[in-house]
């Protein structure tokens, strides 16, 4: 048997090189951190290239001509974040991402949504509508990122009346639409969208000019984190070692992993020792307010109590829960399917879960009672969940939190298919669950 002095020295040894190591990662992030949108658009611009990050409409930002910017920079470059490494595309003539010339005619298909819809983390041709135009080619994708359904519905009504598009998508993400919707409300130019059948700010008559705008606007944001990052990476020599020696960056990426544990996907248990925010709507007063939910109530712990109150629970970048009235979501649901009606189109809505809920169905808390407005709304339920457990092992299909390329694919496939079973004879993929 080793004698207890080698066990000591080789525990020493082994303690010796694991500190090391750490140490060694710690300063490689310290020095080299993985790219971010920033790094990409500053590489591209010292390349002479007219880049720009992706705009996201959740920012709620203004421009010069006092307008809310529903779409991004036009026929430019553009950096759009992913899970682990940002990717780049070319806006169209509105700024979506979308090969130019699909705005000169009417659309066969238009995909409204979030970071998925956008392509958030996809390289070229791997997101979900450039894998949707190889059957279709006039798809055109209106995803942005951070979006709920509400700036989906503002989305909607300014740009598909100039598409026409015979069918429409929404992709709604269970991890966190109804959050963003609920939280949307609360803006008060957003809330016209809902309050207001009639409002618009014209976006679509008015794009060289917003562009402009926007341009400006985006810049002078780019050049602040620029010069605040610089300011962070570029301070003395002595500051960064000491944020080596605290493992800052390294403490930063488990508290971020553990975080995403409690919040996303690490369990399917709604905790009550969390307060909520419960979003009231008065359509009489067209006001949206807001009221205190105790962390013991039994709407966060009952499931069978929120059904019977009507009520949608969310909670997923916040340290609150969320609470939404039904009749709310179905009313978003409802003026989005006249905006689609009203082009003479048909509305689809496609149920995308997240990892968790990909492995687990009932992590998702509101999935009957989302499932059960978008029937009674006359829109046709398409379950993209069963053909991503059906697909094989989930962990090729999520990269973190997106989709990877086949991910996206499967998902394309899926709706493709939930559209041929409703009768679009131009389709043809597998057929997921239609409900």
């Amino acid at each position: 048997m080793p004698r207890r002095t080698d066990l000591l020295a080789r525990l020493a040894l082994v303690l010796v090189s694991s500190g090391i190591t750490l140490y060694a990662v710690e300063a490689y992030l310290e020095f080299r951190p993985p790219p971010t949108k920033l790094d990409t658009v500053l590489a591209l611009r010292m390349r002479g290239i007219d880049a720009y990050p992706a705009y996201t409409p959740a920012f709620r930002q203004h421009v010069g001509t006092g307008l809310m910017p529903l779409s991004g920079v036009r026929l430019v470059t553009t950096v759009l974040g992913g899970d682990v490494t940002p990717v780049v595309y070319q806006s169209d003539e509105v700024g979506f991402r979308n090969p130019t010339g699909l705005w000169d005619a009417s659309a066969d298909l238009a995909l409204l949504g979030d970071s998925f819809a956008q392509g958030y983390g996809a390289p070229a041709g791997a997101d979900i509508a450039s894998v949707m135009r190889e059957s279709h080619p006039r798809t055109v994708n209106l995803g942005m990122t951070g979006t709920g359904q509400l700036t989906q519905l503002a989305i909607a009504r300014e740009f598909l009346p100039r598409l026409r598009a015979r069918r429409v998508v929404l992709l709604y993400f269970e991890a966190n639409d109804v959050f963003d919707t609920a939280i949307e409300l609360l803006d008060p130019d957003l809330a016209r969208y809902y309050f207001d059948d009639g409002y618009q700010q014209r976006l679509a008559d008015q794009v060289v000019a917003m562009d402009a705008a926007l341009r400006e606007a985006v810049n002078v944001s780019l050049e602040r984190e620029r010069a605040a990052r610089e300011r962070a990476t570029r301070g003395p020599l002595t500051i960064r070692l000491r944020r080596i020696a605290r493992l800052t960056a390294f403490r930063s990426l488990l508290n971020t992993a553990a975080a995403r544990r409690e919040t996303r996907f690490g369990t399917c248990r709604f905790t009550t020792a969390t307060p909520a925010l419960r979003v009231v709507v008065d359509d009489d007063a067209r006001s949206v307010s807001t009221e205190s939910v105790g962390a013991g109530s039994t709407l966060l712990a009952d499931a069978g109590a929120r059904r019977r109150a009507g009520l949608l629970v969310a909670n997923v970048f916040s340290d609150r829960f969320v609470i939404l009235p039904e009749r709310v979501y179905a009313a978003v649901l409802g003026k989005l399917r006249s905006v689609v009606q009203d082009g003479g189109g048909r509305l689809y809505f496609a149920y995308l879960p997240s990892l968790r809920t990909a492995r687990e169905p009932a992590c998702d808390p509101n999935y009957d009672a989302i499932r059960d407005i978008v029937r009674a709304a006359g829109i046709v339920f398409i379950d993209v969940g069963v053909p991503l457990r059906a697909a094989g092992d989930l962990r090729s299909l999520y990269e973190v939190e997106h989709l990877t390329p086949k991910g996206y694919r499967v998902v394309a496939d899926a709706i493709l298919a939930g559209l041929a079973a409703d009768g679009d004879a131009g389709v043809s993929a597998r057929r997921p669950d239609v409900r």
